[in-house]
């Protein structure tokens, strides 16, 4: 089968590998489409995060249609539609998978199954999911990271407060829709660039964005969505002397967040256990607060993968989703 990997820094290519086999607790998935993640993505391309030996087999904002399932599974059916198909290692001959989603099959895991436990989201949220929604595989994509956001903004508290987002990305506009939606008093978000103020205004409509953060006062919780030692330094300045920063952004291999910053007893490096949010996400979706359509602009074969990955790192795009080879 074919798969998009990292073939050396800073180097994307289509390589062949076998199709996964499948253990008996697990289930082959046939992708049916994968996102470039905006940070993380480049920043696995760029050997900047998880740096290791290529070819690498990247995507994790992926959907697929199980096709065959082992002996064990109980709790996914062949045509089911699920969230996260992987790769492991071994399944990449002479290379390695970082999540691996962005290849024509994956595997998923019935981990309740596996582990003996009820297949109940709350209480065991395993990642690997079927789908909730009937909705076209571009727009289930985006549903990986706004569920990603969703459950961090959820964890963080946000509602009475006043709320700081560093970030213009799609994590950061993400993170400023759901709090609002989720009660916060004020959101500002703080981007670098103008040309983002049209994009805030669309899809989170009563969050401020500011291209400084002179000026704009205090807040009580400040969420880092960039993965810089900027943006934690702006983040921490922000914060009010009791007030809060969440670190979500993943900084660059050779650029780390500050120690210093790191050590600030505000300051709290935050993750995501998304598999917990989806009925929540779905809910926002039936409802309207949400429309998953507004989160990706490109769609792109896989074989056109050069060109839906430069259109998001020249700028050109917010977000590129790419569907089966051909």
């Amino acid at each position: 089968m074919k798969a998009l990997a990292i073939v050396e820094k800073g180097r994307l290519g289509i390589i062949e590998i076998p199709v996964p086999q499948i253990g008996e607790y697990d289930a082959l998935c046939k992708m049916e489409a994968c996102a470039f993640c905006n940070s993380t993505d480049h920043k696995l391309i760029e050997n900047e995060f998880c740096p290791g030996v290529f070819p690498s087999v990247i995507g994790h904002e992926v959907i697929g249609t199980v096709v065959k399932v082992g002996g064990g599974v109980k709790n996914y059916a062949v045509g089911d539609r699920v969230f996260r198909q992987t790769l492991t290692d071994a399944m990449v001959p002479g290379g390695r998978s970082n999540w691996g989603g962005f290849s024509e099959y994956g595997v998923i895991t019935d981990q309740w199954a596996k582990q003996g436990v009820s297949c109940d989201a709350k209480q065991h949220p395993f990642p690997q999911q079927r789908l909730l929604l009937d909705v076209p595989a571009p727009e289930a994509t985006a549903m990986v990271t706004l569920m990603e956001c969703l459950d961090c903004v959820t964890q963080c508290g946000v509602a009475g407060k006043k709320v700081a987002v560093m970030g213009s990305g799609p994590v950061a506009q993400a993170m400023a829709l759901f709090a609002t939606l989720l009660g916060a008093t004020k959101v500002v978000a703080v981007g670098r660039r103008e040309i983002h103020r049209a994009r805030f205004a669309a899809v989170c409509q009563k969050a401020e964005y500011v291209t400084s953060p002179e000026g704009i006062g205090a807040f009580d919780l400040v969420l880092e969505a960039v993965g810089s030692a900027e943006a934690l330094a702006s983040a921490v300045s922000l914060a009010k002397e009791d007030g809060q920063v969440k670190v979500y952004g993943i900084a660059a291999a050779s650029v780390p967040h500050p120690a210093n910053l790191l050590a600030d007893r505000r300051v709290e490096c935050v993750g995501a256990t998304e598999g917990r949010v989806q009925q929540e996400l779905v809910d926002t979706v039936r409802s309207g607060a949400v429309r998953l359509r507004d989160w990706y602009d490109v769609v792109l074969p896989l074989s056109e993968y050069q060109k839906a990955y430069d259109l998001v790192r020249l700028g050109n795009a917010y977000k590129a989703v790419l569907t089966p080879y051909r």
